[in-house]
Formats: C-alpha cells, sequence, structure tokens
C-alpha cells in the first residue's frame, strides 16, 4: 500500500473494561507490567491472523485487516483473543495485578486513506467502530457491523445474534447471554437503556432551573473538552444556549482540554481558556463524573490562573465513588462539592449498578436498571461527518468534523443563526467573499443569517467544531449555495 490510497479494510477496536478503576487501585509497576504484556498478547494474535495494530493507549487499540479475507480473519482474531483471555488472567507472571482484565471488542468494514504513520489515520469508519464498540459490547462480548457479519461462513454466523440496529446497520453479538426464562437477551440489557434526549433536556433543564433559583450567574462557562469523550463541550452548549433562550443569563462559552490516561499519559489539562479581564464567576460543566478526578484537575488549573474567581460544578450525573466521597466529605482537595455541585439528573450510576437520589432513595433491581448512554446519531457528508446531539423546532446542536483538506460548501441560511466554537486547531472560516482566516481552538464564531460563509480543513488531520444554531424554526433544508466541491444542489440539504 502506498501513502495516500484509499483502500477498504476491517477495523477491530479493542478497550479495556474499567480501566480507570485498575490504574487507581493498583501499583504502578505492576499496572504497567500487566498491560504492556496485555498488548503483547493482541498484538501477537493479531498478527497471526494477517492484521495488524495501528494506534494503542492504555486501554486499548485500533487494529486493522486488509485482503480478501479480512472480515473473516478479524472476527476470529477477535474470538480468539476473547477465549484466551482467562488463561492469560492466570498467568501471575504476565498479569501481576489482583483485578481481571476483561475486554469489548467492536469490528467494522470501511474504507480509508492510508498513511504509513497509522496514528494519523482517520475515517468515518473507524469513528463508526469505536462508536459500536462504546454502545453494543459488554465486558467480554464482541459486536461487529452487517457488513462483515454477511462475510462470514454459515457456522460462524450461526455463533452471532442480531442485537439491534446501529446508524443504519444490523448490529450482531458474541456471546449472547441467557435470562432467567432461558431466552436470550443482549448482556447489556439487563442494566442499559438509551439515555434519550428527552432526559438530557430534562437533565440540563434542572442544570439551568437550579442556577437561576440560587441566584449565583456564571459570568462564563467553561466545558471540559474530552477528545475521547466530548459529551461535556455538548452539554455546555446546550446549557449555555438555554440560559440565553429562557433567561436574562448569558455566560459566554469556552473549552477546557483534558486529555490522557493511565500511567503512560496522566490525566492532565493540555489547554485553558483565556478568559475576559471582568470574570468573577466560573461554571464548569460535565456530562458525568464517575469520581469527581476531572473536575478536580480543572478546577485547580482554572484557580491557578484565575485565583480569584468563584467557580461551581454542573453535571447530568455522578458516579456511586463520587457520591460516597459526598457524602463521607472525603471530597478532592479544594473542592466542596455538597455545595458546589449542581446536579442535572436524580439518577447517580456507576458501572454496574444505578440508583435514583434524593429524598426517597430505592436501589434498582440490578437486573432491570435504568441506563446512561451517550450515543449522538450521525450523518455523514462528503467533507466528513455530523455528530446530532439536539434537535428542535427552533434549534440544533452538533459537532461537525471535516477531515483533512475538505471543506463545506459556500452557504448561507434565511431562518437560523449560528455559533461555533473551534475544538481543534487547524479550523479555517470564509465570510461574505473574505480571504479565509485562520480560526484558533477554543474561538467562538456567530453567524447571522443571511452571511456567506464556509469552514474548511486544509490540514492533515481531522478538525471539529461545536455548532448551536437558533432562529425562526429548524430546517435542515434551509441552505443556500453558491460554491460546493463535491457537485451537491444550490439549495437544500444532502
Amino acid at each position: 500500500m502506498k501513502e495516500g490510497e484509499i483502500h477498504e479494510f476491517c477495523f477491530l477496536d479493542i478497550d479495556i473494561v474499567k480501566h480507570s478503576r485498575i490504574v487507581s487501585l493498583n501499583p504502578p509497576d505492576l499496572v504497567e507490567k500487566s498491560l504492556d504484556e496485555f498488548e503483547k498478547y493482541v498484538e501477537e494474535k493479531v498478527n497471526n491472523y494477517g492484521g495488524s495494530i495501528w494506534s494503542w493507549q492504555g486501554d486499548g487499540g485500533l487494529c486493522a485487516f486488509h485482503g480478501e479475507q479480512k472480515s473473516r480473519n478479524s472476527v476470529l482474531c477477535a474470538l480468539d483473543i476473547l477465549n484466551g483471555l482467562n488463561i492469560f488472567n492466570l498467568d501471575k507472571d504476565k498479569k501481576p495485578i489482583d483485578d481481571e482484565i476483561s475486554i469489548r471488542i467492536g469490528i467494522h468494514k470501511g474504507t480509508a486513506k492510508y498513511k504509513e504513520q497509522h496514528g494519523r489515520i482517520h475515517s468515518v469508519a473507524i469513528n463508526f467502530t469505536a462508536h459500536l464498540q462504546k454502545s453494543f459490547a459488554e465486558p467480554n462480548t464482541v459486536v461487529i457491523s452487517e457488513t462483515v457479519y454477511n462475510e462470514l461462513f454459515p457456522e460462524q454466523k450461526k455463533k452471532f445474534t442480531k442485537v439491534g440496529d446501529f446508524q443504519g446497520h444490523k448490529i450482531y453479538i458474541y456471546p449472547m447471554k441467557k435470562g432467567e426464562d432461558g431466552t436470550k437477551i443482549h448482556a447489556g440489557e439487563r442494566w442499559i437503556k438509551s439515555w434519550t434526549k428527552e432526559e438530557e433536556d430534562i437533565a440540563i433543564n434542572n442544570i439551568r432551573d437550579s442556577i437561576i433559583k440560587s441566584e449565583w450567574h456564571p459570568d462564563c462557562i467553561v466545558a471540559i473538552f474530552d477528545p475521547d469523550a466530548p459529551g461535556g463541550v455538548v452539554v455546555g452548549g446546550k446549557l449555555a444556549f438555554s440560559l440565553g433562550k429562557y433567561t436574562k443569563i448569558t455566560p459566554r462559552l469556552y473549552s477546557c482540554r483534558i486529555e490522557g490516561r493511565g500511567i503512560s499519559k496522566p490525566r492532565n489539562v493540555i489547554d485553558l481558556p483565556v478568559l475576559p479581564p471582568n470574570t468573577k464567576k466560573i461554571l464548569i460543566v460535565d456530562d458525568v463524573a464517575f469520581s469527581g478526578r476531572t473536575l478536580e484537575i480543572a478546577y485547580k488549573a482554572i484557580k491557578q490562573k484565575y485565583p480569584h474567581v468563584e467557580v461551581k460544578f454542573a453535571v447530568l450525573a455522578v458516579g456511586e465513588e463520587l457520591e460516597k466521597k459526598m457524602k463521607t466529605k472525603t471530597t478532592p482537595v479544594h473542592i466542596d462539592f455538597p455545595y458546589k455541585l449542581i446536579y442535572g439528573t436524580q439518577v447517580v450510576f456507576t458501572w454496574d449498578k444505578v440508583y435514583p437520589t434524593g429524598p426517597i432513595r430505592k436501589e434498582f433491581d440490578i437486573q432491570y436498571p435504568d441506563n446512561l448512554s451517550f450515543t449522538p446519531n450521525y450523518m455523514v457528508r462528503p467533507w466528513g461527518y455530523i455528530e446530532i446531539f439536539a434537535e428542535e423546532k427552533k434549534a440544533f446542536v452538533r459537532i461537525l468534523t471535516i477531515l483533512p483538506g475538505q471543506r463545506l460548501s459556500y452557504q448561507k441560511h434565511k431562518f437560523r443563526d449560528e455559533y461555533f466554537v473551534a475544538l481543534d486547531e487547524g479550523l479555517e472560516i470564509e465570510i461574505d467573499r473574505k480571504p479565509a482566516v485562520k480560526v484558533k481552538k477554543g474561538d467562538y464564531i456567530m453567524i447571522p443569517r443571511g452571511t456567506w460563509h464556509r469552514f474548511s480543513n486544509p490540514t492533515e488531520d481531522p478538525v471539529r467544531c461545536l455548532e448551536v444554531a437558533f432562529g425562526d424554526k429548524y430546517d435542515q433544508n434551509d441552505i443556500e449555495r453558491i460554491e460546493d466541491d463535491y457537485g451537491r444542489p444550490k439549495t437544500g440539504d444532502s
């Protein structure tokens, strides 16, 4: 394969379950030894089936298979990895930690532009594979898309059971567990259901109402931005929009980029926003707080740079670990969560338990509690793809991902204004036929209706921006184009 050529691959995404827990509860040297040996274990299996590891982080990685038998080989490899996991866990020389390593695997077939530096390869198919694994796979299961399933031999197909649909693809899982009545059920259906748009709206509205009642009105909202889990930016955008729409509170929206998981790359603040000099009150926003560690890291960084500001926190849901800290007041340093954390929902959850909180506390039956799953809808475009997090009659919240060397059409809208926040470096924008301007990460741009504009990505990596649109009505076909690289119609969505 040559640099820049487009090929079809079968992608295998593997994730170590409860990786953060393993790292936090075991000696660092033993964790490092165990995870290094597990990577070698996976690499040997992948190589045996003609594949290769393209990228690997502490909590898993991405593998790719090429050739006529890529779908079958990737599935056989996944089953081999899964079936040999018990033996790996029993080998104390390779896995000296007490915790057993559990994994989730997702497999999907699609195209990608090949690069010698595998870590710089990006495609819609790779993104789909990662979301497939996160949305459907349970510990020690393999989920595959319809495109992979259709190429398996009949005997291989018998090992998989259809569990649902994802972005227009039928999804299949192995192994299928049985319920108490003997019927086959997806392991996750006992304790996971979708976090619906209505539930998310209720949670955000609860945060908004709490802010209004408290009379503590933030000057700025700083949304936690983790590239692997961008939910905090989405929540921050929706909350800022909701406050501006229904109240006179109009906080400015910023993002705080936090990266790193594990020993080799500790969690840390990568990029802090530059706040206005008159800022007095900051609301740090995230979607989920399991232990409070991410909030603590953001808090310390912001207070170090802006010691005069008052900080509070808002999350949609909190984990059992953080709830226990709040009850015992063993919260992270400098943070008094019981008084400064605003809940968006009455659900407190952890990896294997779900509890309602509030005046009446009753533990759910572990077999059938509620689920929290943050899975956006997707729209694929010739320039990249769109993640849709909210759609209303008069507004929507989305994240646009523009692939390397691509650009949107030169367009304007009749019925909506648009507010953009750059989530990565490299974005460029043209407005009303003026020369393109580079946009820095964290910059926000307001595009009034009737304004010609176009975003482009001249870099070698995908770039993203958060879009919050609002106006007289939401109509995706409210697009007029004067230039388009892909020959699409002058009006309408496509």
